[in-house]
């Protein structure tokens, strides 16, 4: 005899409620119409990181529009908002712009600290110190976020790193790093207190992968003339963990807070001082031209004539001197200066770990390199307890070809769940390499999101409702593999103003779009919660301490006109220590609503259920200064009459539903 679907339907909710009491296997319930949620109330499979829920956060532009330029310190309006949210993790100063960050630079009275060089080597601006480490440490004090600390590795030292860590984190009376009582500093400089500091990462995106997008090299990129013999092959890499020196040819001069290109030219000024970008020089290595032409190396300027091309180099810090037109030539206006020599020997990652743990065994620290070179290189014998991946979805040509933005949000949605085999796939080479080391490395997704270029037809999609689905479907992907730490791209930046010309410089996006990736829209004091933060929001709020099973079943599939599929609905589910289970449920499908039977097994859920949903009629829909909550977490108390339910999730939507153990 054959069933209508009504009968089915009530068939098959009989079943799965009975399955929900042990009566019946799941293996007994029929397929149906619905899509059916199921979760395990009983069968952990993980721990889920509180660290999920973080940011990266830049110093540059007043903090990115995030402080007020007058004391430097986050506006209150933007600590309220990170409170809000509840993130978890702020990353400091950033990634690729503060590569070459000097923090010595950036702490004690603000008119007196020195200038700091972008580290985008295509366009390496100077920069104020405005929003330095103690700056970073009042906003950690004021939300109670952990800090991660990106450190220089490009041009400072593993002592320079360990001074860095030991003015953030020692307590008052410890002693000393490197000859100085850092915490006496921090505290001459108006906080007595150790800041809350957990990570320290070694520079940003060193792996091969990132270099043919952004080059990150610095002084790794020279020719090799002292490296390592069991790893010289893998260049990146092992330069990377155990340091060299590497060679440079015809290089152009900098000067110490300007590496633009007008840098390297002479001004014709009496005793013009210019530097090698890579210090220290190799004694005797370098080769000094002017327009070309060889000048030679004196040790003291004060006994060549007035006409000597001679210049004197302190190796120590690179600085190139030149005469004053007395005591040595002045280089003619407008010449190039450039200069051949061996840059190092430098420190590697190894380095870095051994002086960081020295001064703070408790700080956890992070590679930048996470490619199997580099996870083969440090095997099980070089220890480190982190690895710093930066997943993103880049924004192409090849979805600009959509016709829709349903269709773009399909495709892009399709390649935000694609991340999470990424990071995989780097948890498979630490598990492969590190042998007994490996349970005790975590993967830190310091930076992920999605960057580039949108289409015409939703150019400001970045700060859309749908950019806030895709990024639950990220969480969700940290969540399911057990990532240790992640932060979203930006915390703060200009989204509803002209974006100043220094953050705009280092934008994978046009000028009009590029301050759209943020959390929080701004810049302040009057931020706004994007619909990306209210995504954090619902999920840090709905995702307890222990992942459990939970499954789609008969999910619909959605397809791209480029032919990516990926189910409509995709689900996670989590226990408190107190039995409560969070169940969230990401909606895919851009144009649907899609009404599913939430089936538990091995748990008996209350009377009453609180249901959260982030969800609006228009996936473009945002949150702006005219309609700041716009989009907004709506939460309601829904009657649970039986074991098993129906729920309506609406199309391009994140929803958590906590259910109370009877």
């Amino acid at each position: 005899m054959q069933m209508n679907t009504s009968c089915r339907l009530i068939a098959a909710t009989v079943l799965l409620a009975l399955a929900a009491t042990g009566c019946v296997s799941q293996r007994d319930v029929p397929a149906i119409d619905k899509p059916v949620i199921t979760f395990d109330g009983e069968t952990n499979i993980g721990k889920v990181s509180p660290l999920l829920f973080g940011v990266n956060h830049r110093w540059v532009s007043n903090a990115a529009g995030s402080a007020d330029p007058s004391t430097g310190l986050t506006y209150p309006r933007v600590v309220d908002q990170i409170r809000n949210v509840g993130l978890t993790l702020i990353r400091y100063p950033g990634g690729t712009l503060a590569n070459m960050f000097q923090w010595e630079r950036a702490i004690g009275p603000r008119a007196t600290r020195g200038r700091q060089i972008g580290g985008l080597l295509a366009m390496p601006l100077p920069y104020d110190s405005n929003f330095g480490p103690d700056e970073f440490g009042d906003l950690l004090d004021r939300t109670g976020a952990t800090g991660t600390l990106m450190l220089n590795l490009a041009t400072a030292t593993a002592a320079d790193a360990a001074n860095f860590i030991s003015y953030m984190t020692a307590p008052a009376g410890s002693p000393p790093v490197n000859g100085v009582d850092w915490a006496a500093r921090r505290a001459a400089n108006g906080h007595s207190a150790p800041y809350r500091i957990a990570y320290a990462e070694i520079g940003n995106e060193y792996d091969p992968s990132i270099q043919p997008l952004v080059d990150q090299n610095y002084w790794i990129v020279g020719e090799p003339v002292q490296i390592a013999p069991s790893c010289k092959a893998d260049k990146i890499s092992c330069l990377y963990a155990f340091g060299g020196a590497t060679r440079f040819t015809d290089q152009p001069v900098v000067l110490a807070t300007d590496w633009r290109a007008p840098a390297s030219l002479s001004t014709n000024k009496p005793g013009q001082v210019v530097y090698a970008r890579y210090a220290p020089v190799v004694a005797g290595s370098e080769e000094v031209f002017v327009n070309g032409v060889a000048w030679k190396r004196a040790s003291r300027l004060q006994s060549e004539p007035s006409d000597s091309r001679a210049y004197t180099i302190t190796e120590a810090t690179g600085a190139i001197a030149f005469g004053d037109g007395i005591h040595g030539a002045i280089p003619p206006t407008g010449a190039r200066i450039s200069v051949s020599y061996t840059s190092g020997p430098h420190e590697g990652f190894v380095d870095f770990y051994r002086a960081i743990k020295a001064a703070n065994p408790l700080i956890r620290v992070c590679t930048s390199i996470h490619d199997e070179s580099f996870l083969r290189i440090m095997g099980d014998t070089y220890a480190y307890d982190c690895i710093q991946q930066h997943p993103y979805v880049i924004a192409g040509p090849k979805r600009d070809l959509s016709t829709s933005l349903d269709d773009y949000f399909v495709q892009t949605a399709h390649d935000t769940i694609k991340l999470g085999a990424q990071v995989e796939h780097t948890q498979e080479g630490v598990a492969k390499y590190a042998g007994s080391r490996a349970g005790n490395i975590g993967l830190f997704l310091t930076e992920y999101g999605q960057l580039g270029t949108f289409p015409p037809f939703s150019s400001h999609y970045a700060r859309s409702l749908g950019q806030g689905v895709l990024e639950a479907l990220c969480i969700r992907e940290w969540v399911l593999r057990g990532v240790e730490g992640a932060g979203r791209t930006v915390l703060t930046d200009y989204t509803f103003e002209p974006i100043p010309p220094d953050l705009a410089a280092v934008q994978m996006s046009n000028a009009g779009t590029a301050g759209d990736f943020a959390i929080l829209g701004g810049p302040g004091p009057d931020t706004v919660v994007t619909p990306v933060g209210w995504a954090m929001k619902l999920l840090r709020e709905n995702t307890a301490q222990t992942l459990i099973r939970s499954d789609v079943r008969n999910n619909p599939v959605l397809e791209s006109e480029k032919g990516d599929t990926l189910g409509a609905l995709h689900a996670y589910a989590t226990r408190d220590a107190d039995g409560h289970v969070y169940l969230v449920v990401i909606n895919a499908d851009p144009s649907r609503d899609l009404m599913a039977i939430i089936a538990p097994s091995n748990f008996q859920p209350g009377r009453t259920a609180q249901v959260s949903t982030l969800a609006s009629p228009g996936i473009a829909d945002e949150n702006n200064r005219s309609s700041p909550m716009h989009i907004a977490i709506k939460i309601e108390t829904v009657e649970m009459a039986k074991l098993s339910f129906e729920h309506r999730f609406p199309a391009h939507s994140v929803t958590a539903i906590r259910l109370h153990p009877r």
